[in-house]
């Protein structure tokens, strides 16, 4: 079992990630409803997504946080094997390649 803290993985909740966006500039891509993921731009111009959380008469606020931030993440993980070679490996000259494969 492997245990991951929220500071060892996609962090703690931040409220600052929290944004009140105007509902009509909402209205204008989509008919929000509490719960939808959608995509936001920054001034940047990197999208990320976006989960609305609230909506009033007036706003929407979005919350940017990662889904899994300020979760304890737990994996079961099962060791199958352990090989010093990759099971799994050929080169692009042999057959199952023919030489011009993206795995290259």
């Amino acid at each position: 079992q492997i245990v991951i803290k929220p500071e060892d993985g996609y962090g703690e909740r931040d409220v600052a990630m929290i944004y009140a966006f105007p509902i009509a500039v909402v209205r204008q891509q989509r008919e929000p409803e509490v719960g939808m993921t959608i995509g936001v731009a920054t001034d940047s111009g990197q999208h990320m997504p976006a989960v609305i959380t609230e909506i009033t008469d007036t706003e929407v606020k979005l919350d940017l946080n990662h889904p899994l931030a300020g979760k304890t993440l737990h994996f079961n993980i099962k060791l199958i094997e352990i090989n010093d070679e990759p099971k799994y490996a050929h080169s692009c000259d042999s057959e199952d390649c023919g030489g011009g494969c993206s795995c290259c």
